[in-house]
């Protein structure tokens, strides 16, 4: 499992000469930390290595946990369908499950009964959740979207790989308790917010989530605009798509 970027080069890791002088056969790529990354560049990771040895096989890596930024959560059989259908629609021939004896129960049976490829991992609500880019768990997270304050209101992008064309929501969480905020996606108004009584699923930062009912029309195959209101003195710290 090889981490991204400029940061993997400082400690050592180097898998484009790797590739090049013959030295992989495969190469599972993915973040260090939390490597349930949903808007992971698998894409980029795998041109950089096939110019450097095409016969290499890269795949993404997906492990036990996500995290927004501020907290980590064990991964669900939801949100391992999101992350795949995310790194599938970017190309990915074959996924890698990182520290799989780890996963809960339910999503571990999800990836030995059904596997995150085909017609199976379509089925069923899939969430595609405001993970961050880390390097390792330093001051060195970029582009880390959450925590936010939310004082100016705040604008977030969620990737859905491929839309169901189904009815779709918004989950947003925050520090505190709070009221719901105005929420758009793609510059469309999402419904009015539902509150949440269950806050596991969001981690320990979360003391108030609300639940934001969208229409079909504003989810989009991609980058999603993501807006939240203003609410003086709240942060977000957790954001995610349902569809």
């Amino acid at each position: 499992q090889i981490l991204l970027g400029q940061v993997a080069r400082r400690i050592g890791f180097d898998p484009e000469t790797w590739a090049r002088e013959g030295l992989v056969d495969i190469l599972a790529v993915a973040n260090f930390w939390a490597a349930d990354d949903y808007d992971f560049d698998f894409a980029n990771w795998k041109s950089r290595i096939s110019a450097a040895n095409p016969k290499v096989i890269v795949v993404p890596s997906v492990g036990d946990n996500i995290s927004c930024g501020s907290d980590v959560v064990p991964v669900s059989p939801a949100a391992l369908k999101g992350w795949a259908d995310n790194v599938r629609a970017d190309g990915a021939e074959g996924l890698y499950v990182f520290n799989a004896a780890y996963l809960c129960r339910e999503a571990l049976d999800l990836v030995l009964d059904e596997g995150l490829a085909g017609p199976e991992c379509a089925k069923g609500s899939r969430r595609y959740i405001c993970s961050f880019h880390d390097c390792v768990k330093t001051s060195e997270q970029a582009e880390r979207q959450l925590p936010r304050k939310l004082d100016g209101g705040a604008e977030l992008t969620i990737r859905v790989g491929r839309p169901s064309g189904n009815a779709a929501a918004v989950v947003l969480g925050f520090d505190q308790d709070c009221p719901a905020p105005g929420v758009q996606v793609n510059g469309l108004s999402a419904g009015a917010g539902e509150p949440l009584k269950t806050l596991t699923p969001y981690g320990k930062t979360v003391k108030c989530a609300w639940r934001f009912g969208l229409r079909p029309e504003a989810l989009r195959g991609g980058r999603n605009r993501l807006s939240v209101s203003s609410i003086p003195g709240v942060s977000v710290v957790w954001a995610e798509i349902v569809d």
